[in-house]
């Protein structure tokens, strides 16, 4: 019925909204105080700054945003939407949508004195760093890189 190609279209339409859905899910919880302190890396913060509390408000934060979307959507689109991406994509959006909703992201995991983060970010971040891997992977198996 469906093509092998439709089956992972939809397969990774999935992905991204479970994805969204879980990170909002477990965002929702946090605020209302239903996470259990998993060993102290359980704290809660409303960031209003990007990643790793670099601050950056405003007209910038929505520049740079959008910037960051359209490689993001560009780089799926030319690999086929590789799963990684799509994670990551998944995470960018859910941050916005806290953004737009409380005015910032809700970060929620805390360990040590590094910045405070939450699944998204670790969704942008894993995801962005495996595509990564795999494109210079790929690239360096072809001789497109300099030994």
């Amino acid at each position: 019925m469906y093509s092998l190609r439709g089956k992972k279209i939809i397969w990774r339409g999935l992905l991204f909204f479970a994805a969204i859905a879980i990170d909002q899910f477990v965002k929702f919880c946090a605020v209302k105080s239903l996470l259990p302190l998993a060993g102290g890396f359980l704290d809660l913060t409303c960031n209003e700054n990007i990643a790793w509390s670099i601050p950056l408000n405003g007209f910038f934060f929505f520049f740079v945003w959008t910037i960051a979307f359209a490689l993001f959507f560009a780089l799926a689109m030319r690999s086929s939407w590789n799963i990684f991406l799509i994670l990551a994509l998944a995470g960018s959006i859910s941050n916005i949508i806290d953004r737009f909703y409380f005015g910032c992201v809700i970060d929620y995991i805390s360990i040590g004195s590094f910045p405070m983060f939450n699944l998204a970010d670790i969704l942008i971040t894993g995801g962005l760093s495996v595509f990564l891997l795999q494109t210079f992977n790929k690239q360096n198996k072809k001789g497109l890189l300099p030994n």
